[in-house]
């Protein structure tokens, strides 16, 4: 439910609003004059009252009762119909004003094509490059037809404007004016470059440019203007049939009176190709207004009846000609009367379309419009087949039907008395006849419909003797299995000559047609196998002469396919046909050795498959030859290939062909069951192929109706399939005749929807384009032609020779000329392979584009020497800005050629030659518009810059031309492939630069190319997105919104750098440019959602002020001072920033429904969290009591988890759905279970304090459908808009399903809440239903706690072995409390170690760990799952067996022993160390020892002697000896801690050093840290020491005493450390050497403190008093001095021996250990 109060207070704002609308509607009707006008406004405006009348009395209900639902909906429902209502009165004054506007860009776009027009015209006398004028002229002529059509819609509108017939035709017109006007302005642009005269060139590119901006205008206006009709579309397509049938009506009139004349350039042959052709549109309109139709589809509807409409009256004017162009009055007569018909089924298929639409559910409308849909197929047939020159190709096929019923009715005519011998021969000459007026029915459906008429009748003739001739000597054999053979053979005649003469008769009518002439060369090659089979049943000859025969009938048929190469062979390209040739031609000089021999040794069963072999190489060589001519055809610049169409026409022929093959022979008596199965498979295998290829047609096709067309009709074979094999599997079973009756029953709508799907597929729409040779072309064919028909023409002799040779291998003259015709043989392939080799496609075109380029970079240095002496002239066709213009333009074409050259070289041989040649034409504008921007330049600095940028681009593409040439679209020269992509990189950059240098220029402010990067993007905005990785809708708005906010930002900076930096502005503008395509594309990529039409407009809208902001920014940057260019650029900034605030409205609006999903995800995260808390205070018997009982809130429970299942439809529904409905979906979902968790939460209070886990289970049980409602409209929020096909679809219904099963749960935790009995059996399956789930989402790691350690694995762990000995002695109690309680714990245990099992993987090292952590804790949880379930199936059956619980209780430990090792491994990275380990605490000491004496030295590094008197002795350098001296020492040190660190390191990797037994190894460890200390404390003291004697505290005896401390120490770390060492390792040696540079080091410090004078001994002056008592006293003085300095010697010796034992003592007990 809603807020009443908020709902009311809407309603209040729109009945104020819709009484204003009336009363405007009504001031309106007031002013009209048309009463007609006036009756429908008044009618609008009563419908809007009714409806707002109707809406305020339901608000006034809804007010009155704000809790009733029902009111709610009423005033939602009177809402929707008021809106209705609304639009319905306003639309046609939107329709009116949608029109005028389209008029208004339509008129626009027609003066600015005809300027364009005049500028094509004008740049004719100067254009370089002719072909591309001629592209252009050719362009301008559709381009001019097309303006002469959309001027009479624009006319036929302005007199009658409220015209729907009228109406409609502009909005027609004007979408097909857009096609021809966008390829005219491309290939003016791709003009403008050749053109030399600057004027000329000037005004097409302006032109082009503004052509292309009105077709922008001119298209949304189209588009806007036909969404506003529908089902009228149908009526005026009548309406137009209407005049269609008065238009032939004049013609038979004029045919009556005899006045019809052809019109100019109107021949038999034209018209009828214009017929057939008209005739195919119009079978294709008509389907896919049957398609339209049925999906009830009106506005497709209405576009494909007018379309029908429109190709009718095409096919009438083709008929028109037909009529004038025959003298024959009964041929004008049929054609006309066979026109009508078409016509008349036509408005009979359009009317049951209409009444269809009316009526979807019509039974009989659809059946009416299937049957009208055959009928008008019947009579475009039969129009076609009364066309004159096609009768006789009838009559001939009709003959060779009734020649044919002897076949068929197995009647063997009788002999005249013939031999056997003579019936074979005259076999074989009729034979030999039908093979030869075969090649001649080929060779004359190219040239007239007369010469194929007398063709076809000698074809019909020849036939029917060759069949007499046959069927005479298989009657004369008396032999059955002969005559079935040849009945057979003859049949498969009848069936290729049948096609052979429809195909011809295809061909002569319409030679455009794709394929058709392939098609009809395979006819005539099938005829001549039949032909073969024919011969080798009816005739018996030695070995050899057969086959002789069967070889030159091939070759006779092989010579028709080299006669027009104008279609491809196969499907190889021109490098495979360079294999074929070598690898036939080493098979075929085989077998010309040997055939000389064969003969000789008169061995005829090898001579006989020698002549196979022959014959099948040269079938090969002879298509190998067919296929080069046909490529260095099309390879040639002028030559257009064939384009491959969306469907294959063969592949739908040959599957409607063997279906209908195979439904024919189930329907044969004597069939057998193998016979069958194997028709069965032949079914199944067809209409496998032709679901895949709907499938693939689907996705290639851009009409949304022929897409799901595709799809249905693929359905519709796949089911009648499924019943047809039902029936087959029934008849194999048995063979009944009631079997074989319902097969054919069942075959029938199988052959319906197969037929139906071949004809779709069969539209022009879907058909490939056929190539298009250019007399170039065919020169360049005219070689491989030649060598072709040579080697036939040999070939055939050879032959020849060989049949003798067979009859009579002892003829000397016929074996000389065998071998002489094999050498001619052998000569004629390697002319073809030589041909075929120099004639490799592209290599010319790369030389001419080479010299090309060569020439421009010669003209561009010698312009360069002239700038650089100051003598380049400046041009004067132009201005700077006009050069740039020029070098821009073609750059841009360069830009967009290089990867199609790059593809083309690469694996296109055929394609090369067009890409290079494309290319080449833009090497001379490149260097002139260089030339021209540079001689305008004042400064020589920037002239050099530009010439060298554009020298870059020159050398790289030599260099691409260069790589290209030697690749030569050799698919197998991988090794240069590399090389040319390196080349693409440096072309494209030197572009860039090119480009960025031309945009940054000061001279021209900002290049024009932004304008149009923003009007290419802008015109892309509604093409379709090519199939991709599917990519989230939030990922996409935020996409958009950032490129927004940029657009924005930029254009706020620019209004602040205009006064501050203008240089900055191009900067800015390139942003602007660059954001804008980026906004495009992502708008494009959200297309296929719903509700994206407002955000397209409001993209669209943004590129006039983003265009308009770039062009004023160019102004101020060229001069910064104008301030109306400011105010001009400060007025399009906030231009942009409203397109920018109205791009976000849109797309807050489109996206409301995802995101009122995301805040309903986060809203039940709080709730699961509150959830989760009740849960905590339950288990510790905390949750406060309510004292209510639960009955009383049971209930309320049911209920609103029965509402939450509700909730579930609509969200699934919501995805299919619009924004709006999702949004309410979501919200609603949110409120029901926040209700649910209250209604919970309130009954686990009124449980009783004892039904502790009763609690705990009600709340997890609340808790798994929170769960499952979030992934559900996680789902649902993915999904939307989404079709049904997306892989998002499988996850949102596997979501619903998850949702429905834990609602389902919770129902049946709640009633059983206070069943005693069941609530232990409850618990377990909760907790397996929750386990499971958490199971499923364990892949999903990003979900888990991030940053969990191993630490908190094993302790997870450590849960899961306490819950399993719960559940075991739960299960061995069979308590429910217990049950309960076991069940609860696990649960949390299993779900708390997946989450952190899924976090602590993050942090794994490698993939593989990552992996087996993951899967460690599955098995965990599967083990835990299994053991649960068994416990909950035993105890609904008594208890469960102690015995299996202990073996389930095994496997968990297995399980988590190996969770546990997994963890261990997490923690056995660098990062994790045993602190125990000896090793670690050695290498720990001796780093900080290290570290130690690294500070030392630093600090020594900082010292400085002291400043010395005035008066010195200039020898003391005491302080600097001591200070380096010390400093040696302290590296010294340092070293060599840092390599016993090493050698400490070594030693554990060699396992000398283990953690297995620490107390042995801690011994060693201890000496070695002693070691490590004792010189870190030693080099600090030598410190202390250096410091006092720099500081003039000179001290001989500490600092020589520290020196040799450091030296002692030194030697004991090192004893440490070889106890272990290897000593020839390095680091062994390493270890020795640093000691001796620490002893090395503390002698020279010794001996420079000894021999320093400052510590020299001064000789104290001694006065000896006069008196006695005064010297005896200073006696006594000087010898208790002398005493006590002994004593403290005496005391200083003794502690050094104890020190010195205690080393000694240690060092002995570390070698005994190492001994031991």
């Amino acid at each position: 439910m809603g807020n009443t109060a908020e709902m009311v207070q809407q309603a209040k704002i729109i009945a104020r609003a819709t009484s204003s609308l009336v009363h405007g509607i009504k001031l309106e009707a007031e002013s009209q004059n048309d009463s007609e006008s006036q009756t429908k406004l008044l009618g609008a405006a009563k419908q809007l009252a009714d409806a707002t009348a109707r809406m305020v009395e339901a608000a006034k209900a809804a007010a009155m009762n704000p809790n009733d639902e029902q009111c709610q909906l009423a005033l939602q429902q009177t809402t929707e119909d008021l809106r209705q209502a609304a639009n319905n009165a306003t639309s046609e004054n939107m329709k009116a004003k949608l029109m005028t506007k389209l008029q208004e860009n339509a008129k626009i776009a027609t003066a600015a094509s005809t300027q364009l027009l005049a500028a094509a015209n004008g740049a004719e006398r100067c254009n370089g490059n002719p072909a591309s004028q001629e592209a252009l002229m050719s362009q301008c002529k559709m381009l001019g037809d097309a303006i002469s059509k959309l001027v009479g819609a624009i006319n036929a509108h302005s007199n009658d404007p409220n015209s729907d017939s009228g109406q409609l035709n502009l909005v027609q017109c004007a979408q097909q004016f857009i096609a021809p006007a966008t390829r005219c302005v491309s290939a003016a642009k791709a003009a403008v470059p050749h053109v030399t005269d600057q004027a000329a060139a000037l005004q097409l590119a302006n032109f082009s440019k503004s052509a292309a901006s009105a077709l922008v205008n001119l298209r949304n206006a189209a588009n806007r203007a036909g969404e506003s009709f529908t089902a009228l579309n149908v009526d005026n397509a009548l309406d137009l049939l209407a005049n269609v049938k008065g238009n032939l009506k004049d013609v038979e009139r004029s045919v009556a009176e005899g006045t019809i004349k052809p019109l100019p350039r109107e021949t038999p042959e034209s018209c009828t190709a214009d017929l057939y052709g008209a005739s195919k549109q119009v079978g294709s309109s008509m389907v896919q207004l049957l398609t339209a139709a049925n999906q009830g589809n009106a506005n497709y509807t209405g576009i494909a009846a007018r379309e029908t409409a429109n190709h009718l009256g095409d096919l009438i004017g083709a008929v028109r000609g037909i009529c004038a162009c025959t003298d024959d009055r009964n041929d004008q007569n049929v054609v006309i009367d066979n026109a009508k018909d078409v016509l008349d089924e036509a408005q009979r298929m359009m009317e049951y379309s209409k009444v269809l639409l009316n009526n979807p559910d019509s039974g009989d409308a659809v059946k009416n419009l299937h049957e009208a849909n055959k009928a008008v197929s019947n009579a475009i047939h039969n129009l076609l087949n009364s066309l004159p020159g096609q009768k006789d190709v009838d009559s001939a096929i009709k003959e060779i039907a009734r020649a044919s019923v002897a076949i068929t009715d197995s009647q063997f005519p009788p002999t005249k008395g013939e031999s056997l011998a003579d019936l074979q021969n005259a076999v074989s000459e009729d034979a030999a006849k039908l093979n030869q007026v075969s090649s001649e029915l080929v060779a004359a459906s190219r040239v007239s419909p007369e010469d194929l008429a007398v063709v076809a009748n000698n074809f019909a003739t020849v036939y029917g003797n060759c069949i007499n001739h046959s069927m005479q000597l298989a009657g004369a054999t008396k032999d059955a299995e002969l005559q079935s053979e040849v009945i057979i053979q003859l049949k498969n005649c009848q069936t290729a000559s049948n096609k052979l003469l429809s195909l011809s008769k295809l061909c002569v009518a319409d030679p455009t047609t794709p394929h058709l002439k392939n098609n009809l060369t395979q006819s005539a090659r099938s005829l001549t196998d039949s032909i073969n089979n024919l011969l080798n049943a009816c005739t018996s000859s030695v070995p050899g002469q057969k086959e002789c025969d069967n070889a030159i009938r091939n070759l006779e048929t092989l010579n028709n396919s080299l006669q027009d190469p104008s279609v491809p062979v196969s499907n190889e390209n021109f490098f495979d046909c360079i294999e074929a040739v070598v690898d036939n031609q080493r098979i075929l000089e085989d077998n010309l050795k040997q055939l000389p021999t064969l003969a000789k040794a008169n061995d005829r069963k090898q001579f006989a498959s020698s002549i196979d072999e022959i014959n099948d190489a040269l079938t090969a060589l002879s298509h190998a030859a067919a296929q080069t001519a046909y490529l260095v055809g099309v390879s040639d610049p002028n030559s257009t290939a064939a384009t491959p169409g969306i469907v294959d026409p063969d592949l739908y022929n040959d599957a409607h062909k063997a279906i209908s093959s195979a439904i024919e022979k189930l329907t044969q008596p004597d069939l057998t069951q193998q016979e069958v199965l194997a028709a069965a498979t032949q079914i199944a295998q067809h209409t496998s192929k032709l679901c895949n290829a709907c499938k693939a047609a689907s996705q290639k096709c851009d009409n949304p109706v022929a897409k799901r067309h595709f799809v249905q009709c693929a359905k519709d074979v796949a089911n009648s399939t499924a019943q047809l094999v039902k029936s087959i599997k029934a008849l194999a079973t048995k063979l009944t005749p009631e079997n074989r009756e319902a097969c054919r029953e069942a075959a029938t709508p199988l052959l319906v929807s197969v037929e139906h799907l071949r004809d779709f597929a069969l539209s022009p729409e879907f058909a490939p384009v056929p190539a298009k040779i250019s007399p170039e072309g065919k020169a360049g064919q005219q070689c491989m032609i030649d060598a072709g028909n040579k080697l036939t023409s040999t070939s055939t002799k050879l032959l020849q020779f060989s049949r003798s040779l067979a009859l009579n291998p002892n003829d000397g003259t016929n074996m000389q000329l065998l071998i002489t015709q094999a050498k001619s043989v052998s000569n004629a392939v390697k002319d073809l392979l030589e041909q075929v080799k120099q004639n490799v496609p592209g290599q010319k075109p790369c030389d001419q584009a080479m010299e090309k380029l060569k020439s421009a970079q010669t003209e561009m240095e010698q312009a360069a020497i002239s700038a650089t002496a100051g003598q380049l002239k400046p041009q004067e066709a132009t201005n700077l800005q006009g050069y740039q213009t020029q070098l821009e333009s073609a750059t841009m074409e360069i830009k967009d050629l290089i990867e199609p050259l790059a593809e083309s070289a690469k694996s296109h041989p055929e394609k090369l030659g067009h890409n290079v040649a494309t290319l080449s034409l833009y090497f001379d504008p490149v260097s002139r518009a260089t030339i021209g921007a540079a001689s305008k330049l004042t400064d020589m600095d920037r002239q050099q810059d530009l010439f060298s940028q554009a020298r870059t681009l020159m050398e790289a593409m030599s260099d691409m031309l260069a790589t290209s040439k030697d690749c030569g679209g050799n698919p197998n020269a991988t090794a240069l492939h590399p090389k040319l992509e390196e080349n693409v990189e440096a072309v494209n950059e030197a572009i860039s630069d090119l480009r960025l240098t031309i945009e940054m220029s000061p001279e021209s402010g900002l290049s024009t190319s932004l304008l149009e990067s923003i009007a290419k993007s802008r015109n892309a905005l509604n093409d379709p997105v090519e199939e991709s990785d599917s990519v989230p809708v939030m990922a996409q708005h935020e996409a958009i919104l950032n490129s927004a906010r940029a657009i924005a930002g930029a254009s706020q900076d620019m209004v602040g750098k205009a006064s501050l930096n203008p240089d900055a502005l191009s900067d800015l503008a390139q942003k602007i440019s660059e954001e804008y395509e980026s906004l495009v594309e992502n708008v494009r990529k959200c297309a296929d959602s719903q509700g994206t039409e407002p955000l397209k407009d409001a993209t669209d809208k943004l590129a006039n002020p983003c265009s308009e902001l770039v062009k004023t920014s160019a102004v101020v940057q060229s001069n910064p001072k104008d301030t109306i260019s400011r105010r001009e650029l400060s007025e399009h900034a906030k231009g942009v920033a409203k397109g920018v605030h109205a791009i976000l409205q849109s797309l807050q609006q489109s996206s409301q429904g995802t995101q009122a999903c995301i805040d309903t995800i986060n809203s039940i995260v709080g709730i699961t969290g509150d959830l989760e808390t009740m849960q905590m205070f339950a288990r510790t018997g905390a949750l406060e009591n309510t004292g209510e009982p639960f009955s009383n809130h049971r209930e309320n429970i049911l209920g609103t988890a029965k509402k939450l299942v509700e909730n579930t439809k609509q969200l699934v529904a919501g995805a299919a759905a619009d924004q709006g409905q999702l949004k309410e979906a979501a919200l609603a979902a949110q409120k029901t279970i926040s209700d649910l968790a209250d209604a919970v939460k309130r009954g686990a209070g009124a449980l009783s304090i004892d039904d502790v886990e009763t609690q705990v289970m009600l709340l997890n049980a609340c808790m798994d459908v929170a769960k499952a409602l979030s992934n559900l409209i996680d789902s649902t929020k993915d999904a939307c808009g989404k079709s049904s096909e997306d892989p998002s679809m499988d996850r949102l219904k596997s979501s619903a399903k998850e949702m429905v099963q834990s609602v389902s749960s919770l129902l049946k935790t709640v009633k059983s809440a206070e069943d005693k009995a069941s609530r232990g059996t409850r618990a377990l399956e909760i907790a397996v239903d929750a386990v499971s789930n958490d199971i499923k989402s364990l892949d999903n790691a990003a979900s888990g706690a991030v940053g969990a350690t191993p630490e908190d694995l094993i302790r997870a762990a450590k849960e899961i072995t306490l819950a399993t000995t719960k559940a075991v002695a739960a299960g061995n109690t069979a308590k429910q409390d217990d049950i309960a309680a076991a069940g609860n714990m696990g649960r949390k245990a299993i779900t708390d170690m997946l989450n952190t099992c899924k976090g602590a993987s993050v942090n794994a090292e490698s993939e593989a760990l990552k992996l087996k952590v993951l899967q460690a804790g599955r098995s965990t949880s599967m083990a835990y799952r299994d053991m649960l379930e068994y416990m909950c199936e035993s105890l609904s059956g008594g208890q469960p067996e102690n015995n299996q619980l202990i073996e389930y209780s095994k496997k968990i430990a297995e399980s988590v022993k190996n969770l546990i090792g997994c963890a261990e491994e997490l923690k056995s990275g660098a990062d994790w160390v045993n602190p125990d380990d000896p090793n670690v605490i050695a290498e720990n000491e001796l780093l900080n020892a290290a570290a130690s004496i690294e500070a030392a030295a630093k600090k020594l590094s900082l010292l400085q002697p002291r400043k010395k008197s005035a008066k010195v002795d200039e020898n003391l350098n005491f302080e600097g000896q001591i200070l380096e001296a010390a400093k040696a020492i302290a590296a010294a040190t340092s070293a060599l801690v840092r390599v016993a660190s090493a050698t400490q390191r070594e030693l554990a990797r060699q396992g000398k050093v283990t953690a297995s037994n620490l107390d042995k190894e801690s011994i060693w460890s201890e000496g070695l840290v002693g070691a490590a200390r004792m010189v870190a404390a030693a080099t600090s003291t030598l410190c202390e020491a250096a410091n006092a004697a720099v500081q003039g505290n000179a001290s001989e005896e500490k600092l020589i005493a520290s020196a040799k401390g450091v030296a002692n120490s030194t030697a004991q770390l090192l004893m440490a450390c070889m106890v272990k060492a290897d000593q020839h390792s390095e680091n062994a040696q390493r270890l020795q050497t640093a000691g001796n540079k620490v002893k090395k080091a503390a002698d020279v410090l010794v001996k420079a403190a000894q021999s320093a004078a400052v510590f020299d001994e001064q000789e104290v002056e001694v006065r000896v008093q006069s008196s006695a008592v005064y010297a005896m006293a200073a006696e006594l003085q000087a010898q208790e001095e002398i005493l006590r300095r002994e004593r403290e010697l005496e005391q200083a010796r003794k502690q050094l021996a104890k020190i010195r034992h205690a080393q000694t003592y240690s060092f002995k007990k570390l070698q005994d250990n190492q001994d031991t």
